[in-house]
């Protein structure tokens, strides 16, 4: 019997997969090619987003090579991933039944701020997130340790992630899993397997 749903951030909960729209349309403002941005944005994330260093050094090392400050480099950043509403107002019709992680590799105020000034905050009482992790998906130690942290067996998950790597990573420890595209396909697939159970 499923008893808890984990939902990916970047590419599900927000359809901004990464941070290519960021990096294009700032790259006028910083006066340096996309890819060069997108390089420097990326410099310290492994780290940021499995706890190594702190969220807040994360964005002052950025901030300090584009000579910014970091909140407002966040609030740039933050803008360019708009939530679907249309699948947060999905799940939150399910919370009664189910118990929502969000499951993501995140940094920790990322995750905190997003949850915090959203509708998200009335879904996900509880995230499985990479920095508290300390491993990344598709690291079959990042669901390992999910699945410790939320008191759940595998059988009793499914997860929702965009990136096929991480939705086989899960499969592969018997976790049925759905690769998201678009709200309708999934859609359909969350409820054929809800109501195989």
């Amino acid at each position: 019997m499923i008893k808890t749903i984990l939902v990916d951030y970047a590419g599900v909960l927000t359809p901004t997969p990464d941070n290519t729209i960021f990096s294009q349309q700032y790259s006028p403002y910083y006066r340096l090619p996309a890819k060069r941005l997108m390089d420097i944005f990326y410099e310290n994330w492994a780290e940021a987003a499995t706890g190594q260093i702190t969220a807040r050094s994360f964005w002052e090392k950025i901030a300090q090579k584009l000579e910014v400050e970091p909140d407002l480099l966040k609030k740039q950043v933050l803008s360019t991933y708009p939530l679907d509403h249309q699948l947060i107002a999905f799940l939150q019709k399910k919370t009664a039944q189910y118990n929502f992680v969000m499951a993501s590799n995140q940094i920790e105020d990322w995750v905190s701020t997003v949850v915090a000034n959203s509708d998200l905050k009335n879904i996900f009482q509880q995230t499985a997130n990479s920095y508290q992790l300390g491993f990344r998906k598709p690291d079959k130690k990042f669901f390992q340790a999910a699945l410790k942290l939320i008191q759940s067996k595998a059988e009793e998950v499914i997860f929702i992630d965009d990136n096929w790597r991480n939705v086989e990573a899960a499969r592969k420890l018997g976790i049925q899993s759905i690769s998201y595209h678009n709200f309708v396909t999934f859609k359909k697939k969350f409820n054929i397997l809800l109501e195989k159970q």
